[in-house]
């Protein structure tokens, strides 16, 4: 068999396996598509351009087969038709690099019709090598070098509507990289000619031509792969459509203008034939596995082309895209998209017109960059609109954005889905994004901007480091008109300003909805770093401030919710111009709660007002709630500092914001302990982070913080934190601040953050101790809480003194609703004291529920004070229960500091903890809230350890037990001695004593000069022993009995009359 007939042999396999595996597409490849959709021109085919009737691109119906552009013969540039009278050629042409392949053949295909006059009115196509450059008909056929004619070098004519000619090319073109394909078209001067010429899809491919895209494909200049470049596979996508999943596998370092006609266009693939009408098939585009791909050209979108404007990537109403731009399935950025264009760049847009919207659109993993056109509004990264530019027009969802990097552009996203009233858009994600480029390659004016979108979540996003040099407002995060349920979380916003002289400023996140009830949230944001000179705040162009937050134009239902904010700096320089944590325009009201406002920004000189926490245009009214947030106002310079002002009234105390605002009663003002000026997590090892640790309010749909950890949503599992962040402190809290008088009768009051924690009011006598601090230690639950089913604060306060005696005082203890942790009711609370042996609670101090506090009277001593539920008190109360061996007696003492229904107390002995026996009975105080005490005296204690026990009895028999403590009485191993009778009267002294062993006891009669009158060894049997002395001799008087045991002494006193 020869060569020829073993290559035929193999093609003619390979076609057969095509037709039974058209899934199978690794093996052909696309060489050339062009269907001149989208392009400009006459795409990258070059024309002839001298005479009348030339080639070109257009969208004349009549000269097109599929799509809404073809390229024909026009006289006038757009019209398909041509001036009969002028008898000329013309021609148009591409540089083809043809492969070679051992099994497969080079196809061609294409739409054409031409009727003209048969014989003199024509179209013919040629390949041809490249060192012809006049490549008319009659120059082609004089010519000596290659030439292939196709269809037998017949003329294409007398065809008056579209059809389809395909032809295998002969070997002779296979592998050669020098020759180009020719379409020529004569015309004579003959005034009854017919239509001329017009081409459509002309596709050169290694194999068949597949009917639909089905499967992965490669796309780059080196052998083997599918498609040459993202212009030919993304044309043949558009005209044939998707029968299943596709990816576009880009294997080249680079595509540019070099090989690729920008912009890149995808149409909506899915509805293109032979497509059924019901895909939703998705095209993927992504580097090839280890593969670093930049695309890059330069699209201007200064003005429409063909009705629409473009970016660099522009997704023209198609659905069902992803732009991946890892290579390896992970969070890689191993793609990038550069827009060279300095005029109005967009490097992806992604374009609709209603009623055909974009769905399900995903860009992430990618380096998008895009060419400053400054002070142009579309100039950016992406951009999601109509593609006219029509904002009222446009429409899309699902719409995700993830883990992307933007490099210059005046904006990085910017997505406008139509006008109030015409709201069209939605999006799912913009998350995990870097728009923090620096220096030449920062963002000018927008990270993000929104309008006209009715859903979303922007999260995640780092946002900052802006040019700041452009006399503009440049702002973090702005959602316009009629962007409403968004939910904007967990942001990092920073280093957003303006540094000129002409009145501008920075604005963290920006909302002007426009819209009642808009349902957006704000939370878990970090925001510092916003500057500016600032504006008049008193004008109409009050926004020109440097703001964490603002809110403009008429709207409400927005929450905001635990961002920690942070300006600083001095920039402040114009006329009453002021710097504000967080802003509300006139017509705008919101929710805010647990926010840290940091605001340090405030003059340069001496020009401006200064700086304020929070700002309302128009009245407190603006605020629909507003609680539980931290100003701290406390910028250099000479401004004014101020917690907050409503229209043009400054408050500077947040007693005075209280009143004014009606508003933020658990609110406070403190330094947070901010870690540094970029890093706003409070630093656990500084007391200051306890202003921050657990002073919020739960709410329910802020589970987590800024980083993921969980919150508390709950009363009942704490409070949260205050801010962005959830963290526990290593540190003590500060003490807390203290006013009033510190004297007998006069009251002591204490604050942390200026907010109200507690006050002692002292008694009438005694001398007071100092108080040197009381720490409100916020949202950790008390040390050593009571056992079992005991309820106490989430809160506590820990009072140290020094000095001090016999005083007393009273302890009036503020709460929080969201501090009162694990108790089920309100009007339960009671105030509760550990002395460190242990918790007791006060039963009879009910608390004032209207503000907020408990009190209990007739303290005399400091410790740790919380709440307690009184449904968890103990019948009774002790305070302690001690004993001790003294002269030979065992001493109990115990003090109650409340008590409930207590008969009396029955005091138990055990000599090995378990079996007991009752020694007596004290009676009990019934029901008191006032501190009891009481003793008992074991008069005949055993030797040795023993172990004694309350057992406490109600009037209803209920009883409870105390803790068990343990004496040693250890003196000569000896039990209680009892001399008698004392003072001896007839001569005789007994000596009663008890012991545990047989040893004996040595028994000694001193006088009070040290005389030993009397030394005598006694023997002794275990138990009970009694010794008989005959002092009858001895003078009246006292004398001292001295008795051993095993090297112990004890020495007693008694009287001889």
């Amino acid at each position: 068999m020869s060569l020829k007939m073993v290559k035929f042999s193999c093609k003619l396999l390979a076609t057969l396996a095509f037709c039974v595996f058209c899934t199978d597409l690794y093996s052909q490849s696309i060489i050339h598509f062009q269907n001149w959709e989208g392009q400009p021109g006459a795409g990258n085919w070059l024309v002839e351009t001298g005479g009348t009737n030339q080639w070109r691109r257009g969208t004349d119906g009549g000269g097109v087969s599929s799509g809404v552009k073809g390229i024909y013969i026009s006289s006038d540039g757009s019209t398909f038709g041509y001036n009969s009278t002028v008898a000329e050629e013309t021609y148009t042409y591409k540089d083809i690099n043809f492969p070679s392949d051992a099994s497969l053949d080079v196809e061609i295909k294409f739409d054409w019709k031409c009727v003209g006059e048969v014989g003199y009115d024509y179209m013919k196509v040629y390949i041809v090598d490249r060192s012809l450059t006049n490549l008319t008909e009659s120059n082609i056929e004089a010519y000596g070098g290659f030439v292939y004619r196709l269809n037998s070098g017949n003329e294409f004519s007398n065809q008056a509507s579209f059809t389809t000619y395909t032809e295998t090319l002969p070997t002779t073109v296979e592998g050669r990289s020098d020759l180009r394909i020719v379409f020529t078209w004569t015309n004579d001067n003959n005034t009854t000619n017919g239509v001329p010429a017009a081409v459509d899809n002309i596709i050169l491919s290694l194999g068949p031509v597949p009917s639909s895209l089905s499967g992965e494909y490669t796309i780059g200049q080196a052998s083997g792969a599918y498609f040459p470049t993202i212009t030919e596979a993304t044309y043949f996508l558009n005209t044939f459509g998707v029968s299943s999943n596709v990816t576009f596998n880009l294997t080249d370092a680079l595509y540019n203008s070099t090989t690729e006609a920008f912009p890149i266009i995808i149409d909506n693939f899915n509805t293109n034939p032979p497509s059924p009408e019901s895909n939703s098939y998705t095209l993927t585009i992504k580097p090839d596995a280890s593969v670093t791909t930049v695309i890059s050209g330069a699209v201007a979108a200064d003005a429409p082309v063909d009705g629409m404007y473009r970016g660099l990537f522009t997704l023209n109403e198609a659905d069902n895209v992803v732009i991946d731009g890892s290579n390896n399935g992970t969070a890689s950025r191993d793609l990038t998209i550069n827009n060279t264009s300095t005029t109005q760049a967009n490097t992806i847009f992604i374009a609709s017109e209603s009623p055909n919207f974009n769905d399900n659109i995903t860009i992430k993993n990618t380096i998008i960059e895009t060419a400053d056109d400054a002070g142009n509004v579309y100039s950016g990264g992406i951009l999601i609109m109509d593609k006219t530019y029509d904002n009222g027009a446009g429409g899309f969802s699902a719409i995700t954005i993830d883990n992307n990097q933007f490099i210059t552009g005046e904006y990085g996203i910017y997505i406008d889905g139509g006008s109030a009233g015409a709201i069209n858009g939605s999006i799912n994600t913009i998350a995990n994004n870097d728009l923090e480029q620096s220096g030449t390659n920062a963002i000018s004016r927008v990270g993000i901007y929104i309008r006209g979108v009715s859903s979303g979540t922007i999260s995640g996003n780092a946002i900052g480091n802006f040019d700041d040099t452009a006399n503009e407002q440049d702002v973090g995060i702005s959602l316009g008109t009629g962007a409403t349920n968004i939910l904007l979380e967990k942001n990092e916003i920073y280093n957003i300003g303006y540094s000129g002289t002409g009145g501008y400023n920075g604005i963290g996140i920006r909302v002007a909805s426009e819209t009642t009830g808009a349902g957006s949230v704000i939370r878990n944001n970090v925001i510092y770093g916003i500057y500016g000179d600032g504006w008049d705040i008193t004008s109409g162009y009050y926004d020109y401030n440097p703001y964490g937050i603002l809110l403009s134009g008429t709207q409400s239902g927005i929450d905001i919710f635990n961002n920690s904010i942070y300006l600083n700096g001095t920039t402040l320089n114009q006329t009453d111009a002021i710097s504000v944590g967080i802003g509300f325009g006139s017509g705008s009201t919101a929710e805010i709660k647990n926010n840290i406002i940091v605001n340090n920004l405030g003059l340069s000189g001496s020009t401006g007002i200064g700086s304020a926490g929070i700002f309302a245009q128009t009245a407190s009214s603006q605020f629909e709630d507003i609680n539980y947030n931290n100003y701290f106002v406390n910028a250099s310079g000479s401004g004014t500092n101020y917690i907050g002002r409503i229209g043009s009234t400054n408050y500077a105390t947040l007693a005075s914001w209280q009143a004014a605002s009606g508003s933020d009663a658990s609110s406070i003002t403190a330094d947070p302990g901010y870690t540094s000026t970029s890093n706003l997590l409070p630093d656990a090892t500084n007391p200051n982070a306890w202003y921050a640790n657990g002073t919020g309010v739960q709410i329910n749909t802020v589970t987590d913080d800024f980083i993921g950890t969980a919150r508390s949503i709950s009363v009942a599992t704490g409070a949260p934190d205050m801010g962005a962040y959830e963290f526990t402190p290593s540190s003590t809290p500060p003490a807390a601040g203290v006013s009033g008088t510190h004297s007998n009768g006069g009251t002591e009051t204490f604050t942390s953050g200026d907010r109200v924690i507690a006050e002692i009011t002292w008694g009438a006598s005694g001398t007071l101790p100092t108080v040197t601090a009381l720490r409100y230690y916020s949202g950790v639950n008390p040390p050593s809480p009571a056992p079992g089913t005991a309820e106490y604060f989430n809160s506590y306060v820990d009072i140290e003194t020094t000095g001090g005696s016999d005083y007393t005082y009273d302890l009036k203890l503020y709460y929080d609703e969201a501090l009162i942790g694990t108790l089920s009711s309100e009007s339960d609370i009671r105030l509760s004291k550990d002395d460190g042996s242990g918790w007791i609670s006060f039963a009879s101090n009910t608390p004032n529920t209207t503000d907020n506090n408990v009190t209990v009277t007739g303290l005399s001593s400091f410790s740790t004070f919380t709440g307690s539920d009184i449904d968890n008190l103990l019948p009774v109360q002790l305070i302690y229960f001690n004993g001790s061996a003294i002269d030979e007696h065992v001493v109990l003492t115990w003090k109650t500091a409340s008590e409930l229904n207590n008969d009396h107390f029955l005091i138990e002995r055990s000599k090995d903890g378990r079996s007991w026996s009752t020694l007596g009975k004290v009676t009990g105080s019934g029901t008191t809230s006032s501190i009891k005490a009481y003793s008992f005296h074991d008069e005949r204690p055993l030797a040795g350890r023993s172990y004694y026990r309350l057992k406490q009895i109600d009037f209803d028999g209920t009883y409870e037990y105390s803790d068990i403590i343990a004496i040693e009485n250890s003196v000569n191993n000896v039990g209680i001695i009892t001399l008698y009778p004392n003072p001896v009267n007839k001569g005789v002294l007994n000596i009663g004593f008890t012991t545990s062993d047989e040893k004996g006891i040595l028994i000694e009669v001193l006088n009070h000069s040290g005389r030993i009158l009397i030394n005598k060894k006694a023997p002794a049997t275990t138990g009970s022993n009694v010794v008989t002395l005959d002092i009858s001799a001895f003078h009246p008087g006292l004398y001292l009995m001295r008795l051993t045991k095993e090297n112990k002494t004890s020495v007693f006193q008694f009287a001889k009359e």
